[in-house]
């Protein structure tokens, strides 16, 4: 026990001084000011897709946004992801790989107090993809994945689900018989499988579900600043998160009525309080970590009602699939 204590009490001071440190992977930098620090190494690329949500019927309508961000990995085994000022978009997708591709701008100057990279007017930007895009294009994604649901407590706000509830609503532990973990099964026809976490009693990690608390109020935060809070906080709580395939942030409410959003070829999906127990929430957002984009009709970018990247739904439990073309990209189907 004094082991552990000690261990996290480094950790945490870890935190505290993180961009002091030289990081091992694709970060190096400069500090500037305090928490400032000039870009020296390229960052990852992901793209982040969010529905800015309405409640109409049974279905979740409203704008969806888009936006380029910059995903930092540290020593501690965490990335964090950092939005980019002014808003950065690339001349043409099609040259661009989300989870693969790296950005570098001269000159900008990585804000670790508000997360965001400020890249200056005049910066000359190079963005490289390390494999042939037509090689990145089409994915595997069978097999086993594990996935940690993160239930987060803030001082003016708690998710309204408990741990065991997620841990039913994701994985079936209870008596959900509708639930991510028997959705892919069916949909994959076995070929995908969902597991939880593996249960980490000194972390209090059970059933693949978590809880952290922030220690701070998140009522109208930025839920992208509230996001890397989170990532924060679980690192101090369980150590390095990259033993696990996918986050799901479950926020607590106070953040805006957003539904919930993720990264195209990432591992973190975030859920806006009860939305977390949504199934065809949680995997809609899966879906972007597994690099879809929405599923639309001409006029509406969510239009296409027959999977699950069209509408997501309200009610708990929702019995279906991603599209064809979709679940033979994920090599569901026999060629």
């Amino acid at each position: 026990m004094r082991l552990e204590i000690i261990s996290k009490a480094i950790l945490i001071i870890i935190l505290h001084i993180l961009p002091v440190s030289t990081t091992t992977n694709t970060l190096v930098v400069n500090r500037t000011k305090k928490n400032q620090y000039v870009m020296q190494k390229p960052c990852i690329l992901l793209k982040r897709d969010i529905q800015e949500a309405q409640q109409v019927n049974t279905t979740a309508t409203g704008d969806s946004d888009f936006e380029w961000c910059c995903e930092i990995p540290t020593e501690i085994g965490s990335n964090f992801i950092f939005s980019m000022e002014p808003r950065w978009y690339p001349a043409s997708e099609e040259k661009v790989k989300s989870g693969v591709s790296t950005f570098f701008a001269a000159g900008a100057i990585i804000d670790w107090n508000s997360w965001i990279v400020h890249i200056p007017p005049d910066s000359d930007v190079v963005v490289q993809t390390s494999l042939p895009l037509w090689e990145t294009k089409y994915v595997d994604i069978t097999g086993t994945r594990t996935v940690l649901v993160v239930r987060v407590e803030a001082n003016d706000s708690v998710m309204t689900s408990s741990e065991e509830t997620l841990s039913d609503e994701w994985f079936g532990a209870g008596n959900d018989l509708v639930n991510s973990k028997s959705q892919f099964m069916a949909c994959s026809y076995n070929k995908l499988i969902i597991n939880p976490a593996p249960d980490l009693p000194s972390a209090g990690i059970e059933g693949g579900a978590v809880t952290v608390s922030l220690g701070r109020n998140v009522n109208g935060a930025n839920k992208y600043t509230a996001e890397n809070w989170v990532t924060q906080a679980l690192s101090v709580k369980v150590g390095s998160t990259s033993r696990y395939d996918h986050l799901a942030y479950c926020m607590p409410p106070g953040m805006g009525s957003w539904l919930a959003y993720g990264y195209l070829g990432g591992r973190v999906t975030v859920y806006n309080d009860a939305w977390c127990i949504k199934v065809s929430a949680q995997m809609h957002e899966l879906g972007h970590n597994f690099d879809f984009d929405h599923s639309g009709t001409p006029g509406d970018e969510y239009g296409d009602q027959s999977g699950l990247m069209g509408y997501s739904y309200r009610e708990d439990d929702t019995n279906m699939c991603f599209n064809a073309p979709k679940s033979w990209f994920l090599g569901w189907y026999s060629n």
